[in-house]
């Protein structure tokens, strides 16, 4: 069957905590399927750990068509019909040793942790910060990098991004995460290569972090400039960042404050960045799947060139959702399922490209609109507008439930498209005025999203370097 007319098949390779929070996500969504999971646990015990989280909770959806393995060696498991494997194992950390599920028949491997060794035929992207580089036609295997540095990343850009407005520059960035322990250390003291994570887990553990060279690879003028330590302490979930910046000329830390108030508001930063002006502990990032959470009410000014942030993180559940983003990207992108359509009627709506505003000339393109923007103008108009409604096509795409008819949205490529229900092209023959209105009411928030983004664009071109 033609690739671009099924659905997105996902294999799991490590069911740990990560592993099975992507499988829960996933599990719901249309067009998207994990087929296959590898692990050395038992097929019972993985089943009981699906369904059962002491941090994140009882989950309720059912477990259907998946097959098993429990092979160590990736090279013995059979990835045929896989387009995406998330790796999510503990040693398999290197282009060589994922390159066994590519050569078994995997379309793209996401590894859940950072890459070592060799890093010219992987790529590290990190979501809202540099995914506009991702490219896989180069690159079959992908790091999302640690949960600490997806945290980490946008702090960093907002601030080179200020420093670059207002002529100044980092200096030096020394950071600590004060971590939630983890699956890979021990619970009573034992043997592990790091001596202090084979200490009780009841202790405060100091530790390496990778975030520092993961962020050289992001941002590569901060190579040598940047310095992190981790803590791993006795908490199930829930990770805190303190994030010391100091400037080569002064910096106002309220000022800077407002620069992540202003960028939280940002598309680019959607579900990436939330801005937080409570008095918040670890625990309450817990649930939350913004992979950082600003506290404003951590910021304080060290001295004139010195400023001192601070972050919270779901060191799981906000990682598992950028892994299931990026699925989404690649599905986009690679995979994206073609709906085959019914024969229908001549006329149809396709919303290419139409006037939001009635005056002469005023009119806009909806293909210098994002996927994401339009989806976006979708789901505020079913929150907005009294007696309208949305939800996911089972074969992808939605189903928009306006007050007098219900239509099947498709966003192919640059265009927007409506069709009835079933697929098939409308008949503008009959309640034409019924649909142009029901139309224009879609076209108020593609307006809205269009000067948005050019916002947006704007506010992204101020970070960029000359």
């Amino acid at each position: 069957m033609d690739k671009k007319h099924r659905t997105l098949q996902i294999g799991i390779n490590g069911m740990g905590t990560i592993g099975r929070l992507v499988y829960r996500m996933l599990r719901p969504m249309s067009g998207v399927k994990v087929v296959k999971v590898n692990d050395l646990a038992p097929k019972a015990t993985l089943e009981y750990l699906l369904k059962h989280d002491t941090v994140h909770g009882k989950w309720h959806g059912q477990i259907k068509d998946l097959e098993y393995s429990d092979e160590q060696n990736p090279k013995n498991v059979f990835w045929n019909g896989i387009d995406i494997v998330v790796d999510s194992t503990p040693s398999l950390n290197s282009y060589e040793r994922l390159a066994g599920h590519l050569e078994n028949g995997a379309g793209f491997v996401i590894r859940t942790s950072p890459l070592k060794d060799d890093t010219t035929e992987t790529q590290t992207v990190i979501l809202g910060i540099n995914d506009q580089e991702l490219d896989l036609e180069k690159y079959k295997v992908i790091s999302l990098a640690s949960c600490t540095t997806n945290c980490l990343a946008p702090i960093v850009k907002v601030v080179k991004g200020y420093c670059r407005a207002t002529g100044n520059e980092m200096k030096k960035i020394n950071f600590v995460t004060v971590h939630a322990k983890t699956n890979d250390q021990a619970t009573k003291d034992s043997y592990h290569k790091d001596a202090r994570r084979g200490r009780d887990d009841y202790n405060i553990i100091e530790t390496s972090t990778g975030a520092s060279s993961q962020i050289g690879l992001i941002f590569p003028e901060l190579v040598g400039k940047i310095h992190g330590t981790a803590y791993r302490v006795p908490v199930s979930d829930g990770s805190v960042l303190e994030v010391r910046i100091e400037a080569r000329k002064p910096i106002d830390v309220e000022k800077l404050n407002a620069a992540f108030r202003e960028a939280s508001k940002v598309r680019t930063f959607e579900d990436i960045l939330s801005y937080e002006t409570l008095s918040l502990v670890s625990s309450d990032a817990i649930g939350d799947q913004h992979t950082c959470i600003y506290l404003e009410a951590s910021a304080m000014q060290l001295d004139d060139c010195s400023v001192k942030l601070g972050a919270l993180y779901d060191n799981e559940l906000a990682y598992a959702a950028r892994v299931v983003d990026l699925i989404k990207r690649i599905e986009t992108d690679v995979y994206k399922a073609e709906r085959k359509l019914f024969s229908g009627y001549e006329n149809q709506m396709s919303i290419e490209t139409w006037c939001f505003d009635p005056s002469p000339g005023a009119c806009d393109d909806i293909s210098e609109l994002s996927k994401k923007g339009k989806e976006s103008s979708l789901k505020h108009l079913a929150q907005e507008e009294e007696n309208w409604n949305l939800e996911e096509y089972e074969n992808g795409g939605y189903l928009l439930h306006a007050p007098n008819f219900t239509y099947f949205v498709e966003l192919t490529g640059n265009e927007m498209s409506m069709y009835d229900r079933n697929g098939s092209t409308i008949d503008l023959s009959k309640d034409k005025d019924m649909h142009m209105a029901n139309k224009a009411v879609l076209s108020k928030y593609v307006g809205r999203n269009l000067a948005q983004e050019a916002e947006d664009e704007e506010w992204e071109r101020s970070l960029d370097d000359d």
